[in-house]
């Protein structure tokens, strides 16, 4: 329950530093930097307008509370525990890696060539992710969205890629979850719900799963159904702008609307 608080100026965590116990590292001002090869057991939190800069690589078992704030550098930060982002804007060219899973509940951005991985079990129950210039979203784990929630390409340049290996599930919500991003999937994306709408291309090498009522609509981009993709259920693929290209061999029980 307690907290080491670094409210303004610059601090410097040197490379080889430590942060144990079960408490939290909050950065709430100023510009703190992660220098390399830092390890613990504390969570770290953004919040307010702090700036966390991961050069080197900072692993900790616990977990993260993103609200506010900067995280940036060419770095990685490991989170051994759940993270839950409900703000904050994460960029530059290192990458996040939420090994705990993720609890996403509110608006905040991804750009600038930032990656951010998912592990564990997630949950995106409200607020669009901000996207842009060459950022990457991987999701290896179980990522369940209940809401009509966006990726918007904001910033500008290349596309956000989202690469599924794992699985990507829309609940609930009954209106569209617009993915303006290229979307890569060896994994498998479900429908129950509404609508998941991919507007920036892709590839489909897993399955796609429609629920009766629901679709999986591309809007843009090219995308492709690689040799051997499945499309299952009773719902619908929609083809609504750009290219979509079946390879062959493609077999599945979904409609097919142009």
């Amino acid at each position: 329950g307690a907290t080491f608080a670094l409210t303004g100026g610059n601090f410097t965590f040197a490379n080889g530093s430590l942060v144990n116990g079960a408490g939290t590292v909050l950065v709430s001002g100023g510009t703190t930097t992660f220098s390399g090869a830092n390890t613990g057991s504390a969570s770290i939190s953004l919040a307010g307008s702090g700036t966390a800069t991961f050069n080197g690589n900072t692993t900790t078992t616990g977990g993260g509370t993103f609200s506010a704030g900067t995280l940036n550098g060419t770095g990685a930060l490991t989170l051994g525990a759940p993270l839950t982002i409900s703000g904050g804007d994460l960029k530059g060219t290192g990458s996040l890696i939420a090994n705990g899973g993720a609890n996403i509940t509110a608006n905040f951005s991804l750009h600038e060539g930032q990656t951010l991985t998912l592990a564990g079990n997630s949950t995106w129950s409200a607020g669009t992710v901000y996207t842009g210039t060459g950022a990457i979203l991987n999701n290896s784990g179980a990522l369940v969205t209940t809401a009509n929630t966006d990726f918007y390409h904001y910033y500008g340049g290349t596309k956000l890629t989202f690469n599924n290996s794992g699985s990507f599930t829309k609940n609930t919500a009954t209106a569209d979850t617009a993915l303006d991003a290229t979307v890569n999937n060896t994994g498998t994306i479900t429908v129950n719900s509404g609508s998941v709408s991919v507007g920036g291309g892709g590839t489909n090498t897993g399955t796609i799963n429609v629920a009766s009522g629901a679709t999986f609509a591309l809007t843009g981009g090219n995308f492709t159904f690689a040799n051997g993709s499945l499309v299952n259920g009773a719902g619908t693929v929609l083809v609504s702008g750009g290219t979509t290209t079946f390879s062959g061999a493609n077999t599945g029980s979904a409609s097919i609307s142009l």
